[in-house]
């Protein structure tokens, strides 16, 4: 049986950005990565000592190396030549921590998928 997430208390629009923007962002690393069969998951948890809730967005993409999650949410980083803005991330992770929480980036490396937490 899957544990019932607890209520959050954060602005409802910033959270919604942050939590569309990070899956848009998986998709678009899946279709650089010209991924055919392409795996997004999406999971929860919460912490038993202070009830915050962790979302967890991973995707089988083209993944990250070292630099990369060094620099992915600085402004104007970007992995994709195409873009011009790159605002995504960077005002995702600032808008995280402006609500007392965190994004964090993780990868096994190139060609190995990314997990964002939040």
């Amino acid at each position: 049986m899957r544990e019932t997430i607890p209520a959050v208390q954060a602005n409802h629009i910033h959270l919604t950005q942050v939590i569309t923007n990070v899956p848009i962002n998986a998709a678009e690393a899946m279709k650089a990565g010209d991924r055919q069969d392409w795996v997004l998951t999406v999971d929860t948890t919460t912490g038993a000592a202070n009830g915050a809730v962790e979302i967890a967005i991973s995707d089988n993409g083209g993944g990250a190396d070292q630099v990369v999650l060094s620099q992915a949410f600085e402004r104007g980083f970007s992995t994709r030549k195409d873009r011009s803005s790159s605002m995504g991330l960077h005002w995702s992770s600032n808008t995280m921590r402006a609500l007392g929480g965190e994004l964090l980036l993780e990868s096994a490396g190139s060609g190995q998928g990314a997990t964002v937490r939040c």
